[in-house]
């Protein structure tokens, strides 16, 4: 038997394994959780910054009279 052979078994018994799928499976949906958690945070995590930036600006608006609160 060649080494190719060998190989195609190998894979094919690995595929008809359910766990195997099933880990497979596990993983992907992890990962996708992964990727829209980075973006939610991204995404409120400017919000917050901006929020806190004119926040401090209309303080120090508010206590100097220089600038503005906008």
């Amino acid at each position: 038997m060649n080494h190719l052979t060998f190989l195609m078994q190998q894979a094919k018994a690995i595929w008809q394994q359910q766990d195997a799928v099933t880990s497979v499976e596990y993983a992907l949906i992890g990962s996708l959780i992964a990727v829209l958690i980075v973006g939610g945070v991204g995404a409120v995590g400017t919000s917050l910054s901006t929020f806190f930036t004119l926040t401090a600006n209309c303080v120090t608006f508010a206590v100097s009279g220089t600038g503005s609160c906008a």
